[in-house]
């Protein structure tokens, strides 16, 4: 007996008048019309390998029968109603419908051996409409099939570091496209040994060599080593899969690096003016710098002077309420020490220096890291009087004042520097020190009831303790007092 559905195709292919995608409307209706809906691996896949699977989605329109029907077959002999093929060694033994039906269908492959890819295709006329009106064939969907399993080579930036926390990069280059690693190492396929306290940690980055191929570009940081440690980085390439799933089984060779002396670079402590404790307008001081290990360095090249707005090379310096318009590398600048010196400075706060990092580099062309900071002081308040107070008792004998300035002072103790007078008449007061902001006038017993007391204070005479910087030109009014 002839099969219905067999005859309805046949005299169906009379009637295929439209292109893949489209419905064509005919005196008989519409055609049905195949789309390609969506293609889900298995996992977090996306290609294949001999163990992976891919299920395809297609949704159809206008459909009244189908040739499709639930079962089994491969690339080589796919299920009615589709058309497969392959390239390179590609075989898939699985190539199933799993799903039915007029309004879609899915196909599940599976089980592919061999690299290269397998398309899959809705056949032409697998489709019908009530009116005998059949499909067109659709463009097929490629996957790529993938049982070649990664590898990767490993390269340092650099078989040294000068740092103790066992600061370097380390690039991973890998045959073909891989998973991304974690950011943080979490799957562990770096491991770093070797430092005899705590090992440094691995940050790593994704990207293509456009070719591709990924690369992990893993920065290490963070550890504890000491000076001639060797620090081994592996990658375990069975914690690294590529995108059908395939995961590595060779590891590439570890590389190791030794943690070096490198340059060092040290400032000393600053000198201040002979006993001073800050810089003041008129005064200089300077400090030292030293490098050990040092076979090259740019301290003061091209710029050997500056201000702390504006650095010598070499030199990171940083104002807090306080400035200082020179600030010279002293020539000429070795590799094992030089001079900095400092003046013109205005404000009152703290100046920070540092050497800046690769300002030295060793035969090994390590460059120091940044110094520790100096961090020196600037006052430069103008000296004043804050008060003057004159005292006597009634007869006129064991007169007494007390000058307060609004800083400390050198001693001013068994000094002149002050004019004073009963009345037009100059006398010669014993002065001595309360504290470092207080002076203390004994006045002759002299002065009479009812003169005038005048006593002025010779500003630029006096000495500012933590400077060295004399008070203002110019004596402040002079304080009288009569004497009851």
């Amino acid at each position: 007996m002839e099969n219905p559905l067999g005859a309805f195709f046949a005299g169906a292919f009379a009637f295929t008048l439209f292109a893949c995608g489209e419905s064509k409307v005919t005196s008989l209706g519409v055609a049905p019309t195949v789309h390609f809906a969506s293609t889900t691996y298995a996992g977090a896949q996306t290609a294949l390998n001999s163990a992976g699977s891919a299920s395809l989605v297609f949704t159809f329109e206008n459909a009244a029968q189908t040739q499709f029907a639930v079962g089994s077959g491969s690339s080589a002999a796919p299920p009615v109603g589709l058309n497969a093929s392959t390239t390179g060694t590609v075989q898939c033994a699985h190539l199933d419908i799993t799903q039915a039906s007029v309004t879609g269908l899915t196909v599940v492959v599976s089980s592919c051996s061999g690299n290269g890819s397998v398309q899959v295709s809705i056949a032409e006329a697998a489709l019908a409409s009530s009116t005998a009106l059949t499909s067109s064939a659709l463009d097929p969907v490629t996957l790529t099939v993938d049982n070649t399993v990664a590898t990767g080579l490993l390269v340092l930036n650099s078989g040294t570091t000068a740092n103790s926390d066992g600061a370097n990069t380390v690039v991973a280059t890998f045959s073909e496209s891989v998973h991304d690693l974690s950011a943080t190492n979490a799957d562990a396929a770096f491991t770093i040994s070797g430092c005899s306290g705590t090992d440094p940690s691995i940050l790593v980055t994704m990207s293509t060599d456009g070719s591709g191929h990924s690369v992990a570009t893993g920065v290490l940081s963070g550890g504890n080593c000491s000076v001639a440690d060797v620090i081994t980085v592996d990658l375990d390439m069975t914690k690294v899969s590529d995108l059908a799933g395939n995961a590595g089984v060779s590891s590439p060779a570890a590389v190791t690096y030794t943690v070096s002396a490198g340059a060092v670079v040290t400032l000393g402590s600053f000198n201040y003016p002979s006993t001073r404790s800050a810089l003041g307008s008129s005064t200089a001081g300077s400090f030292s710098l030293t490098m050990s290990n040092t076979a090259v360095s740019t301290l003061g090249s091209p710029t050997p002077s500056g201000s702390t707005a504006s650095a010598p090379s070499g030199l990171t310096i940083i104002e807090h309420s306080a400035s200082c318009s020179t600030v010279t590398v002293a020539s000429p600048a070795t590799t094992t020490s030089s001079v900095i010196n400092v003046s013109g400075c205005s404000g009152n706060g703290t100046i920070d220096f540092q050497a800046s990092a690769n300002v030295a580099h060793s035969t090994g062309n390590l460059g120091n890291a940044v110094s520790s900071t100096l961090t020196i002081q600037v006052q430069t308040t103008a000296l004043a009087v804050s008060s003057t107070v004159i005292q006597s008792d009634p007869g006129g004998t064991n007169l007494i004042a007390d000058v307060t300035f609004n800083e400390d002072v050198d001693d001013l103790s068994g000094t002149t520097q002050y004019t004073a007078s009963c009345g037009a008449t100059p006398f010669t007061a014993t002065l001595s020190m309360t504290t470092s902001q207080i002076a203390h006038f004994a006045l002759p017993s002299t002065c009479t009831t009812g003169q005038v007391v005048s006593l002025s204070i010779l500003l630029n005479h006096i000495v500012i303790k933590a400077t060295g910087d004399f008070g203002p030109n110019g004596a402040p009014s002079p304080t009288t007092y009569t004497i009851p």
